[in-house]
C-alpha cells in the first residue's frame, strides 16, 4: 500500500519506490504492471518478498523458473536489469539465478531457446545475499522481462527476492 504525505510518496515501511523500480519489497510498480509467476509455486509473491525455492525431488531440466512483469518495459534508457536476493538454505549446489528478455508476459517457465535473441544471463549464487545485474545498455527493445533460476537435478533452496530495478 502506498501513502502520500508532504509530497512523498511511500510505504508504511519507509521503503520508497523509484521511478525505475519494479518491485520493491512487496510493492509491485506500475513500470511493471503485476508479475506472471510460475505455475509450480517455486517463485511466489507474498508479502514483502518473492519467495523462491525449489524441492529436491525433481529430475533435472533444462527450463528456468520465476516471474515475469506483465508490461512490455522500454529498455533503451537502461543499462542494467538488476535484483536483490538472499538464499537461506541451498544444498547440491550453488543456485543458477538467471536475468532475460522474453517475448510473452506468460512465459514463467522459458528454456534457453525462449529467451529473444539470446539476451539472458546467469549468475551462481550460494547461501547469503546479494544483487544480480544483467548489462541491457544495447538492447533497445520493448521486452518482457524474466526474473528466476535454473531448474537443476540435486539442488534445493530457499531463499526470496527483495528488489527489481533497472538503473
Amino acid at each position: 500500500m502506498f501513502f502520500f504525505f508532504l509530497g512523498i510518496t511511500g510505504t508504511w515501511e519507509g521503503w520508497v519506490p523509484t521511478a525505475a523500480d519494479l518491485y520493491l519489497c512487496g510493492n509491485i510498480t506500475p513500470l511493471a504492471g503485476n508479475f506472471t509467476s510460475s505455475s509450480t509455486m517455486d517463485a511466489k509473491l507474498d508479502a514483502g518478498q518473492i519467495t523462491i525455492m525449489k524441492e529436491q525431488a525433481e529430475s533435472e531440466s533444462s527450463t528456468y523458473r520465476g516471474v515475469v512483469a506483465t508490461n512490455q518495459i522500454n529498455l533503451t534508457r537502461y543499462n542494467y536489469i538488476n535484483f536483490e536476493y538472499v538464499l537461506t538454505s541451498v544444498t547440491g549446489g550453488p543456485v543458477q539465478f538467471d536475468i532475460g528478455i522474453v517475448s510473452r508476459n506468460t512465459t514463467t517457465s522459458p528454456a534457453i531457446k525462449n529467451f529473444v535473441n539470446g539476451w539472458y544471463t546467469l549468475s551462481s549464487k550460494g547461501i547469503g545475499s546479494g544483487t544480480v545485474s544483467f548489462n541491457v545498455a544495447n538492447i533497445n527493445v520493448l521486452a518482457y522481462i524474466h526474473i528466476g533460476f535454473l531448474n537443476s537435478y540435486g539442488l534445493s533452496f530457499m531463499g526470496a527476492i527483495y528488489h527489481i530495478w533497472l538503473s
